[in-house]
């Protein structure tokens, strides 16, 4: 959970500066963990030495499939964007994520293994202050205001990959938000006992092989925990997005292609740029 989101931020990112800031994951992937949980120098040293492995590996076989997968959509990327490759390419970066998560499991797992009891409940009181700035950012304001608040981030995601939407494709992103069956509350629940599943383990963390298969089960297929309902929602919401997607990729003009091409060929150049030999 301390490594993957600044991992995958690697693969997922659109803002600029990504060989600069994933040649600087060795220091800042420790910088993220620090903000959860103080460690002691014992520990800082093993987290350390494993995630240079891991970066090693990372950099050596998963780069060079992402550079590959990247240069594909960049080829067509309308084609990419309808049904049903959008599917084939979603499920693809789902598995680059498991792939990731379970990787890491172990690594994570070992770090846990000599964590002391004062360094949980630090882990859990931030983990918990965390659940509550996004209960006020996400499920405090009204109706209106979240609904605001995800056409404006759709808006900037779009044309960070499109450029300047149309009338028409403007239209499409308020639809969308405004179609989206709300889960704030059943999200945080969610996650709230994703967290309570994990302060499990660490309470029986002596007994290394449970606490490594544990974790791996819960980076890697944490939709198992979900209430039925929770899952109802986001699959609907899941599908929602993607035919909305779809319907934005019918919809881009000559110069949004490009656009969209040249962003994707830009993104593969780096981490095919930043693979290892």
């Amino acid at each position: 959970r301390w490594l993957l989101p600044a991992l995958l931020a690697a693969l997922l990112t659109v803002g600029c500066g990504v060989r600069f800031t994933y040649r600087q994951l060795d220091w800042l992937i420790p910088w993220y963990v620090y903000d959860y949980v103080d460690l002691q120098q014992e520990q800082r040293s093993l987290l350390e030495q494993r995630l240079m492995s891991q970066l090693d590996w990372h950099c050596r076989t998963q780069l060079p499939l992402y550079a590959t997968w990247l240069s594909v959509l960049a080829d067509d990327p309308r084609a990419a964007l309808r049904r049903p490759a959008l599917d084939r390419h979603y499920r693809q970066l789902i598995d680059y994520w498991k792939t990731l998560a379970g990787r890491l499991s172990p690594e994570l797992a070992a770090v846990m293994a000599i964590a002391t009891d004062a360094q949980v409940e630090e882990l859990f009181q931030n983990l918990e202050a965390r659940n509550r700035r996004s209960v006020e950012r996400y499920v405090t304001p009204g109706p209106e205001q979240r609904h605001e608040q995800r056409v404006e981030r759709m808006t900037q995601q779009l044309q960070r990959w499109v450029g300047p939407l149309t009338d028409t494709q403007q239209q499409s992103v308020v639809r969308w938000s405004l179609d989206l069956q709300p889960m704030a509350e059943q999200w945080i629940a969610a996650r709230r006992n994703w967290q309570s599943q994990l302060r499990g383990l660490l309470e029986v963390r002596a007994d290394r092989q449970a606490l490594e298969q544990g974790v791996r089960r819960l980076l890697v297929e944490p939709r198992q925990l979900w209430s039925a309902d929770f899952r109802a929602l986001a699959e609907a919401n899941e599908e929602l997005t993607l035919q909305f997607l779809d319907d934005v990729g019918e919809s881009l003009q000559p110069q949004q292609l490009r656009h969209l091409s040249a962003e994707l060929e830009a993104l593969a150049a780096d981490f095919d740029a930043l693979a290892c030999a």
